[in-house]
């Protein structure tokens, strides 16, 4: 098992949650994107893939909450 979560980067988050980047940069200026940033080493957003999972497993994906 890794102990260690698996890091991704925004637009990989967007693959994940089937949003667009320009959605997820809008969430993100509006303080309202759902998943929680990791400390940042350089300007890119970084997310643990651990929290991605657990907000799929609650949530779906952004773009289903919208339909619904």
């Amino acid at each position: 098992m890794d102990t260690h979560a698996a890091i991704l980067f925004l637009s990989e988050v967007c693959q994940e949650l089937r949003i667009s980047l320009t959605t997820a940069k809008r969430l993100r200026r509006a303080g309202a994107f759902p998943i929680p940033e990791l400390p940042s080493l350089d300007k890119r957003a970084r997310f643990s893939s651990r929290d991605v999972d657990a907000f799929k497993a609650r949530e779906g994906s952004v773009r289903a909450r919208r339909r619904a």
